[in-house]
């Protein structure tokens, strides 16, 4: 029997570190930090302030235990290219364990002391997180720092990871939305690297062609200064985490490029903007149908019309008092429920209008949800209808951005994380809150006309048969827009 040993903290990260050099140029000052604004929570923007490059957002809370760390990377799915397809994911998850205090995949040192960590990546971000009891802050900045900067990154953490990332895969093909999220955004995208990010067959088929060399060279082009954001919320000592992230940043800093080299995907040509409409096949479905109808339009998160896009979500897709819900269900009695979601890329904001139906109610719901978002882009919202929506996302706003350190943090964290990219004004929560109280009716219907333009949907529909529109003709916008015209 092998005597087992004890591995010792001597782990080392496998990145190179920069020399160091001192720089004489006019933007330098002591320890090359910089106090960008040093002003209140609520009333003004939060204090930003950055060290050696990397900007780190301080949000303190009183009164409250825990505090929540994070990372946030401008660098997801869409900066891979076929030959790396899914080493973002994979990088992910490999990091996560990528302390130098980690034994064997397990995270000890943070686990025992009941802090809870996780990762995500998307399309455009990537993001490392953990929250826990403030009086354990060091170690909490000490992790994300390490796995964000100079993690340790071993062939058997791949080996485990792949593994890991394979059956997550498998289990998300298990059902036919992933096949659905393809369709859509092959649909809608010109970018092969945006749709392809949801063709997990692709996904699979390469994962074993990813490399440690692979894995190092991704961590290298997206881990930079200027892609980076760390934010710190909670009841902290300000100078103490100031003091501590100075030591790590400088002990742990890689020598990665100075420039996000990530792909910018705003341009004035990212979408097809043509209508369409797709079917994908689900042999499993029995008599049901999921759609999922979408709208591309160019709004961006810095844009003075934004806040209706979160307004219209609660406005049709409401549970109990949305529109689609008392009209689709309560009155016409055609599904069970109607979703309404938006999603903020730099290419702009899609509106997504998701919900089952049975074979027989498929061309009635989809002929009124035409008419209903036609005829609201042509009237204004009742003032009564107006006020009890706008009370709702109030409600919901204050409690989701004061009673947690998590949704402040990202409450503030995409919009700094947005600022690099596109220079836009911070929203505080209080000029949030006075937004929303001045929604008025006549500025959504525009904003109704505008984003829900029929010349640019695209349908994705999914079932056991491909729907016609009627025996002699098939399925298009053009018979579905002139049946709800009349």
């Amino acid at each position: 029997m092998k005597k087992k040993t004890v591995r010792k903290n001597k782990h080392k990260s496998n990145f190179k570190h920069r020399k160091k050099t001192r720089r004489n140029t006019k933007n330098n000052t002591k320890n090359n930090t910089r106090i960008i604004k040093n002003i209140g929570l609520y009333d003004k923007p939060p204090e930003l302030i950055i060290i050696d490059g990397f900007k780190i957002l301080l949000l303190p809370i009183k009164n409250i235990g825990a505090c929540y760390i994070s990372c946030n990377i401008h660098g997801g799915f869409s900066h891979e290219t076929p030959k790396t397809r899914g080493a973002i994911h994979l990088l992910e998850h490999v990091l996560t364990s990528a302390w130098n205090k980690c034994l064997d995949n397990v995270c000890s040192g943070i686990t025992t002391k009941g802090i809870m960590h996780n990762a995500f990546t998307n399309i455009q971000y990537s993001g490392y997180y953990a929250v826990g009891n403030c009086k354990d802050i060091n170690i909490i900045l000490d992790y994300i720092t390490s796995i964000t900067l100079s993690p340790v990154i071993t062939q058997t953490n791949i080996d485990i990871e792949k593994s890991a990332v394979r059956t997550e895969l498998y289990n998300l093909m298990q059902t036919n939305i992933w096949n659905m999220y393809y369709a859509m955004n092959k649909a809608l995208y010109k970018d092969k690297n945006i749709y392809e990010s949801y063709n997990f067959e692709s996904m699979l088929k390469n994962i074993d062609n990813l490399t440690l060399s692979t894995l190092q060279d991704a961590f290298m082009e997206t881990h930079v200064p200027d892609c980076m954001i760390y934010t710190i919320s909670g009841n902290f000592n300000r100078s103490s985490v100031i003091s501590t992230l100075k030591r790590m940043i400088k002990n742990k800093k890689p020598a990665c490029k100075t420039r996000c080299l990530s792909t910018q995907l705003y341009n004035s040509n990212c979408y097809k903007n043509q209508c369409a409409i797709h079917y994908v096949k689900n042999i499993k479905a029995s008599g049901v149908y999921s759609m999922y109808l979408v709208f591309p339009t160019e709004l961006l998160a810095h844009d003075d019309a934004y806040i209706y896009s979160t307004f219209l979500k609660h406005t049709f897709g409401g549970t109990m008092n949305g529109i689609f819900h008392k009209i689709l269900r309560s009155k016409l009695k055609l599904v069970y429920s109607v979703k309404v979601e938006s999603h903020t890329l730099l290419c702009g904001t899609i509106f997504v209008i998701n919900t089952t139906v049975t074979h027989k109610n498929f061309l009635p719901t989809i002929i009124e949800i035409i008419n209903i978002l036609k005829l609201y882009s042509n009237i204004k919202l009742p003032n009564a209808e107006l006020a009890s929506i706008k009370n709702t996302y109030l409600t919901e706003f204050l409690l989701m951005c004061q009673t947690s350190p998590t949704a402040l943090s990202k409450y503030y964290t995409h919009q700094y994380l947005a600022k690099a990219r596109q220079r836009q004004k911070i929203k505080t929560i209080r000029q949030m809150y006075a937004e929303i109280v001045n929604i008025s009716g006549s500025k959504l219907r525009n904003c109704i006309k505008e984003w829900f333009d029929f010349s640019k949907a695209v349908l994705i529909y999914s079932g056991q048969h491909e729907v016609r529109f009627s025996k002699k003709n098939p399925l298009t916008w053009e018979n579905l827009l002139q049946k709800a015209n009349k």
